[in-house]
């Protein structure tokens, strides 16, 4: 998440392991401010015409590149898994040099840990310099946590930052319609002056998030004394990927800019739903 620009992008990939393999892209997703998108699915050929990079340059920093052909999406999109996207394509390069803004932190399945850095982000003949915050989750399946149809990943101008994973529930519902997410069912990770710790909250909601897309917003309070509670708005609601895979699962991503306790923020949020409107499942598609 890069303030001075507004830029949003969030990679998924497989990790190359200890055998000298590069890492493989599942897909990336750039949102610009002007309101363009561009899509990297690399699913589509086995993330070998992605060309990414992931290099350490000593036990503190790393180097991420990303260069490939995207497609351009001018409007909120829905794609099929595995079928390429009707767009211009549009060559797109990520250089950035990342360091740890925070110690790695055991959450759910896997771990998260808060980096901040800069590079450059180019797409077509225009280039960006961008400064930012991000975070970094791994886990059996990309990212940290149990069963959850709803990931936020939020940083925040004061720097602090928040990444939750869990299952949202439609706002204002009752128990009998599934009610609001509680304590149990949501991890939690704040970063506040560079300390990271798992945090309570509950009431995991969203609004408005009908049919696979984006909720006009999504809110959760603080369940413990840390000041967790926060709320997002869509940023755009033309500004969103949905991509239906087997199963009519259903994955989404959207920004959002938050607000916690009169900071507000900047950040990303991924849900996964059935396009029959019955909410999560058990099996959610790879990498999610």
């Amino acid at each position: 998440m890069c303030s001075d620009t507004g830029a949003v992008v969030a990679v998924s990939y497989a990790s190359g392991g200890t055998g000298g393999q590069r890492p493989v892209l599942a897909r990336a997703v750039v949102f610009l401010a002007s309101g363009d998108t561009l899509w990297l699915d690399g699913t589509l050929d086995g993330g070998t015409r992605g060309a990414l990079t992931v290099r350490e340059r000593d036990a503190a920093q790393y180097d991420l590149r990303l260069s490939a052909r995207a497609t351009l999406l001018t409007g909120a999109a829905r794609l099929t898994d595995g079928a390429a996207a009707a767009g211009a394509p549009v060559p797109v390069g990520l250089e950035l040099t990342l360091e740890p803004a925070s110690q790695r932190l055991a959450l759910g399945a896997g771990d998260v840990t808060l980096v901040r850095g800069g590079g450059s982000l180019s797409a077509g003949s225009v280039v960006h310099q961008v400064a930012g915050t991000a975070w970094s989750a791994s886990g059996p399946d990309g990212v940290p946590g149990g069963r959850a149809d709803c990931r936020v990943r939020a940083v925040f101008q004061d720097g602090s930052a928040l990444f939750l994973a869990g299952a949202s529930a439609a706002a204002g519902a009752g128990p009998s319609a599934g009610g609001v997410a509680g304590e149990a069912d949501v991890v939690a990770a704040l970063v506040h002056n560079t300390r990271i710790r798992a945090t309570e909250v509950s009431g995991l909601a969203s609004e408005e998030a009908v049919h696979g897309l984006a909720g006009r917003s999504v809110s959760w309070v603080a369940a413990g004394r840390a000041p967790a509670g926060a709320r997002g708005q869509v940023r755009d609601p033309q500004q969103q990927v949905t991509v239906t895979g087997a199963g009519a699962l259903s994955w989404n991503c959207a920004p959002y800019v938050f607000v916690r306790q009169g900071v507000t923020g900047l950040g990303v949020v991924e849900r996964v739903t059935r396009e029959d409107g019955t909410g999560a499942s058990d099996e959610l598609p790879d990498p999610y």
